[in-house]
């Protein structure tokens, strides 16, 4: 037994200092709800819940923002639905004006309407905001908008052609048709056919290129008196003494001409027999001995349809086919399309169209052929198409072409308005007859009017009347187009031809497609003459789209942005700048009615878009608050005190405590029993 140490009241008390320890931590841990409530507790513990707690809070936060997001959608998606409801009221006042029973002052008050709408609609577009930050008015950056082009109501076919252009084929015509162009009604009857004439010119050789120089037995009727032509057995050519126009004397048995050798050249011979110089007058008529058709005679440069064995080609205008360009032949895929607005499509020998073998080359009808069906003459008046280059024109028998054609290829040339701008280099030489010598000339942009201004292209190009010739003298280019501008088969006011047909439809589609641009940045339509037209897009300037993004997740995650775009919804950038239905016909109504569904058809892609974006957000949020739900849970797991389990630990810890003060009482009353040893 020893006094020095107790070592017995040193153990209790050790065990009693452990005992207590573990009594405070049980204490701390029910007091605060933690388990962890230092990194000594748990330091993997700690880490881990730490960044539970960030991704929960910030999933939280996330959360908020997308249903500030839906407030914000919300907000634009109901100032829209004014927009679409003013937008059906302005598309029942387009079709009230379209009617015909309404007069101009009506129309008038119709405007009033649509103007205060329009007004309203940039009101809202103006005013609509969220939070300070306005939706439907843009981002205040600019940019270039391509507009819709239109079909002004036209019978036929809009495509898309990428790149802000667009193609209308128009439903097919032919001689006879009716057809609805802006608020007239028209009939087909078309211009004479050129196949009814033939250019004086083009009488000049024997055979070979171009095929129509005069033949053995062809007759020609010119002031009541029938010439046979009578070919000589060494005649080589039938030549003019000048320039081959009409008043040119052809050479006869006897009188050499240029070209011709002594009596080797064709004749003339009279009713009565006799052998004769003629000299060839407008309004003269030949028949061909070869089929018996009969033609009338004009003087004009040719264009000549040329035929080599049975390959056509096209080739371009001349004195002398030697001088022209010759189209080498037609290849597999070539088109023709005759006066009527028949397709036809070359196909080589052997070659396969619409699954028929054609033993014969030769143009085919596109749709419908049959292995039976004669191969199509190409004529005079038909419309070609070059598959190898896109090229496409209408075949010319002499220079023969309608008004309509005559006066596009006049405007083609130049359009000055003022002398510095003008093209002295174009003139314009129209006569009455081919008697009518010197005639009137006009320079583009330097001859002047009564009035002291300038011609231009389009002045002159309304000076053409029907029998006239008309010469487009270009100096630079060394090159003279002459044409006989054909009469019209019809004098009804409402009976027009097909090209003239096609002129009213490309104005019709211009002032269609021009509605909402902005000065300067109209449509521009290309009418290709068959009934195809090419369409580039109207342009307007407006604000771009409003972008603003939706931050939905805890990190920095590009996914986790939500991007929010709204077009500019102003009456710029719905497309209906400048809408009118002020007009005596209804047309301006018309057009505005495509315009208007053009704006509908906007703010509802619209609508549609946040009414899909509201519906994800919402999705969103249910997943977010998804996932702070259990990532709670697990941080709980980790973090939170389990309170049943640490009131076993502190009550245990209180009875040991309890005890180990009680056992170290009595190891320190241990060495009390030394006293007795000691006495």
């Amino acid at each position: 037994m020893v006094v020095k140490h107790n070592l017995q009241a040193m153990n209790a008390n050790r065990m009693l200092g452990i005992t207590s320890k573990t009594a405070v931590h049980s204490t701390e841990k029910l007091s605060s709800g933690y388990k962890i409530n230092r990194a000594a507790d748990d330091a993997a513990g700690l880490a881990i819940s730490e960044k539970m707690r960030k991704q929960i809070r910030g999933l939280t936060k996330a959360s908020s923002n997308a249903e500030d997001g839906i407030s914000a959608v919300q907000t634009a998606e109901g100032a829209l639905g004014e927009v679409h409801d003013m937008l059906q009221r302005m598309n029942e006042l387009c079709v009230q004006a379209a009617n015909g029973t309404n007069s101009e002052s009506d129309r008038g008050y119709i405007q009033d309407e649509i103007e205060q709408l329009q007004t309203e609609i940039d009101r809202i577009a103006e005013t609509t905001k969220f939070n300070e930050i306005y939706l439907l008015k843009g981002s205040g950056r600019t940019e270039v908008q391509t507009l819709e082009a239109h079909d002004a109501g036209l019978k036929g076919t809009l495509t898309e052609a990428g790149d802000g252009k667009s193609i209308f084929t128009a439903d097919p015509l032919k001689v006879g048709d009716t057809v609805k162009i802006g608020d007239q009604e028209y009939t087909i009857s078309d211009s004479d056919r050129a196949n009814k004439y033939t250019s004086i010119n083009s009488l000049y050789q024997l055979g070979g290129n171009p095929p129509t120089g005069l033949k053995a037995g062809d007759k020609i009727v010119q002031d009541g008196v029938t010439y046979t032509v009578k070919i000589n057995a060494n005649a080589t050519e039938f030549a003019p003494s000048g320039d081959g126009f009409a008043g040119d004397n052809f050479a006869s048995s006897g009188t050499a001409q240029a070209g011709a050798t002594g009596d080797n050249i064709a004749q003339f011979v009279d009713d009565k027999g006799n052998t004769v110089a003629l000299t060839i007058k407008e309004g003269a008529t030949l028949t061909r001995a070869e089929d018996g058709t009969t033609t009338k005679l004009v003087g004009s440069k040719d264009i000549y349809l040329t035929q080599t064995a049975d390959t056509y080609g096209v080739m371009a205008d001349g004195t002398n086919p030697a001088d022209a360009t010759n189209y080498p032949g037609w290849a597999a895929g070539d088109k023709i399309i005759d006066e009527d607005g028949v397709e036809y499509t070359y196909v080589a020998a052997g070659g396969v169209l619409n699954n028929v073998t054609h033993a014969d080359a030769g143009f085919y009808k596109t749709v419908g052929n049959k292995a039976g069906d004669d191969a199509y003459t190409v004529k005079a008046g038909d419309t070609y198409i070059i598959k190898a280059t896109g090229e496409t024109d209408k075949i010319s028998n002499g220079g023969i072409a309608t008004i309509d054609t005559i006066k596009e290829a006049i405007r083609a040339t130049n359009n000055a308005t003022t002398g510095a701008g003008g093209t002295a280099d174009i003139t314009i030489l129209i006569q009455d007859s081919a008697n009518d010598v010197p005639g009137k000339s006009y320079t583009i942009g330097v001859s002047t009017k009564p009035d002291g201004t300038f011609y231009t292209a389009d002045d002159v190009a309304n000076l053409v009347q029907a029998g006239n010739y008309v010469t487009i003298k270009d100096t630079t280019n060394n090159k003279d187009e002459q044409y006989y501008a054909l009469p019209p088969e019809s004098t009804e006011p409402n009976h027009i031809s097909v090209e003239k047909a096609y002129l009213l439809m490309t104005d019709e589609l211009k002032a269609a497609s021009d509605i909402g641009a902005d000065p300067g940045s109209e449509s521009v339509v290309k009418n290709n003459g068959d009934g195809t037209f090419d369409i580039q897009h109207a342009k307007v300037e407006v604000d771009s789209a409003l972008a603003f993004n939706l931050h939905v997740g805890a990190d920095a995650d590009l996914t986790n942005k939500i991007t929010i775009d709204i077009r500019t919804i102003t009456t710029k950038g719905l497309g209906l700048q400048g809408v009118n239905v002020k007009d005596t016909t209804g047309n301006g109504a018309t057009y505005a009615l495509d315009a208007v569904t053009d704006a509908l058809r906007i703010v509802s892609t619209q609508r549609s878009l946040l009414g899909a974006t509201q519906n994800r957000l919402e999705h969103t949020i249910s997943n977010l608050d998804n996932i702070v739900e259990n990532t709670t849970a697990a941080e709980s797991a980790i973090r939170d005190t389990d309170m049943a389990d640490e009131m076993v630990q502190y009550a245990n810890s209180n009875v040991l405590l309890q005890a180990g003060q009680s056992i170290l009482a009595q190891a320190n009353q241990a060495n009390q029993g030394v006293l007795s040893l000691l006495q």
